[in-house]
């Protein structure tokens, strides 16, 4: 007889995704019957929503998702977890079907040992078609303006083996792709004297089925001259990095905490774009902290102008308490949100400038749907209906790239 139905849910990042899955194995471990993605499905008793702080907008969504669920599912016991719990647990315990917060080490000590293919925890968990695969946790870093770093701690990292091991049960499940994230990927190891190119290289060497491999962020000062010389050598790893770049002003990386300055950046995409002509470079940028000004926002819009990014990912800047920057005021007058706004439009523009590189060339790509696939360099491209299975590597021919969208056909 099956146990109770619960549902899991989450907001955020790819780490919070990755988190979201190990929760459905751990309720199976523990005999609950997984729910359905549809959008009402009967006889949920419980709902488990993994939060996200990052910025007010986040806490926002998270706030709204579980007041969703509570009107879907008014009978269900809703259990909270990740970093909005972890923050802000008595807002969170103080909405309507709420039951449950479960913090930061609560949650540790639950998910974090499990290991697909270990102890009945099983890939089937994973609804999406890429895996995203935990492969650790925290940052030792601590931005001025970033609050997960303070709630997630300091770099705990997988074991490579565990790695290894999971990685030829997700190939054995189908998955042609998989996804290594973390808080901060490239401190993998750290803490052990081990490096993230020393697991690549382990990867790179598994001669059994393995799927290929994406990488989350990567903070510039830990993508070095090795670690690029490793990603190139083997079609394994995606010609995809996303670099942070969170601003163009020296003075503004300063008032961040940030370990480079835009020289150094500058010169880490010439390496980069000189190692992976074809690769997709994505990176963040946070508009009107504190202390930017009109010149400061200027020289980022120039310097942005100027590095060869293919996509940008533009926030505007929330305050969050218990960071350095909370206390502070803005010297913008105008909208901050107008900032915003011009460095999405130039993200725009430098999409379609990269999407349009590809036109009539063919490239690897995972099937996300009958009618949309991922190419090895972060295209998303819808295609005309194929059957062949999804999850599956296939090539792509890109045929049409606008403003709207990028279009292909299966070869």
């Amino acid at each position: 007889m099956p146990g109770p139905k619960v549902l899991v849910a989450a907001t955020g990042c790819k780490l919070n995704q990755a988190e979201a899955d190990l929760w459905k194995a751990w309720f199976v471990q523990n005999g609950y019957e997984l729910a359905g993605d549809a959008r009402q499905e009967a006889g949920v008793k419980v709902c488990l929503v993994t939060t996200c702080t990052v910025t007010g907008r986040a806490d926002r969504s998270s706030v709204a998702l579980i007041r969703r669920l509570h009107r879907r599912y008014p009978d269900a016991e809703i259990k909270v977890t990740g970093c909005g719990a972890t923050r802000i647990p008595e807002r969170m315990a103080a909405l309507p079907g709420v039951t449950r917060i479960i913090g930061y080490e609560e949650k540790e000590h639950l998910i974090a040992s499990l290991r697909y293919g270990k102890d009945s925890c099983d890939a089937f968990v994973i609804s999406r078609n890429r895996a995203f695969l935990r492969a650790g946790e925290g940052c030792n870093r601590r931005c001025a303006y970033c609050i997960v770093s303070r709630i997630r701690g300091p770099v705990k990292s997988k074991s490579a083996d565990a790695i290894l091991d999971e990685l030829r049960v997700l190939a054995e499940e189908g998955f042609g792709e998989v996804v290594l994230v973390a808080l901060n990927l490239g401190l993998w190891g750290k803490e052990r004297g081990e490096s993230l190119t020393l697991l690549l290289k382990r990867i790179e060497q598994e001669e059994r089925g393995a799927p290929r491999i994406r990488l989350t962020s990567l903070e510039p000062d830990t993508v070095t001259d090795e670690l690029l010389g490793v990603l190139a050598s083997s079609p394994r790893f995606c010609p995809h990095l996303h670099i942070p770049l969170q601003s163009g002003d020296d003075r503004i990386l300063e008032e961040m905490g940030r370990p480079y300055r835009t020289k150094g950046f500058a010169r880490l995409m010439d390496k980069v774009e000189s190692t992976f002509p074809d690769a997709c470079i994505g990176t963040d940028i946070i508009t009107s902290t504190p202390g930017e000004d009109e010149g400061s926002f200027a020289r980022t819009l120039e310097f942005v102008r100027a590095m060869p990014f293919s996509y940008l990912h533009v926030f505007t800047y929330s305050p969050r308490p218990g960071t350095p920057m909370f206390a502070r005021r803005r010297k913008c007058k105008h909208n901050p949100r107008e900032e915003t706004k011009i460095l999405r439009e130039e993200g725009v523009k430098k999409s379609l400038e990269f999407r349009r590189r590809f036109m009539s060339k063919t490239r690897q790509a995972v099937l996300l749907s009958p009618t949309r696939a991922l190419t090895d360099n972060y295209i998303d491209v819808r295609i005309s209906h194929t059957s062949r299975p999804v999850r599956s590597l296939a090539d792509v021919k890109i045929t049409e790239a606008t403003p709207e969208g990028t279009t292909g056909i299966v070869k």
